[in-house]
């Protein structure tokens, strides 16, 4: 699960959620959308973070691997998003996600946590 960046002429728009492998795509947060929680300049749909995990569950249930990038606040805000980060953190899955500084303390009891800047990548990759 990706949270790429949607861009316009150097300007950024808003955020969708990528599913890999199924290269399914939601649009998740907006500088257009209308309603829904409000973070920054964007405004947040829960209905498409929820529709998204709908279907990421379904594609994660043969892996052995789950990448999410991100865990982070706007996410955060759907309830049923955090239920599947703690779920699946618990369960005998492999999980690498970037993780939003606010939401470390949550997740750092059920593995190791790396933190990465721009000075230590390199230390920390070796």
């Amino acid at each position: 699960m990706l949270t790429p960046e949607i861009r316009k002429h150097n300007f950024r728009e808003g955020f969708e959620i990528l599913l890999l492998p199924s290269g399914k795509r939601y649009l998740f947060a907006h500088v257009d959308f209308k309603k829904g929680p409000k973070v920054s300049k964007y405004f947040v749909s829960l209905e498409a973070i929820e529709s998204a995990l709908e279907d990421f569950e379904k594609d994660c249930r043969n892996v052995e691997l789950i990448f999410i990038d991100e865990i982070g606040k706007m996410e955060m805000l759907s309830n049923k998003f955090a239920e599947f980060v703690f779920r699946i953190l618990q369960s005998d899955k492999i999980v690498v996600a970037v993780v939003g500084l606010p939401f470390v303390k949550l997740v750092k009891d059920y593995g190791e946590v790396f933190y990465l800047t721009r000075n230590n990548f390199n230390e920390v990759l070796g």
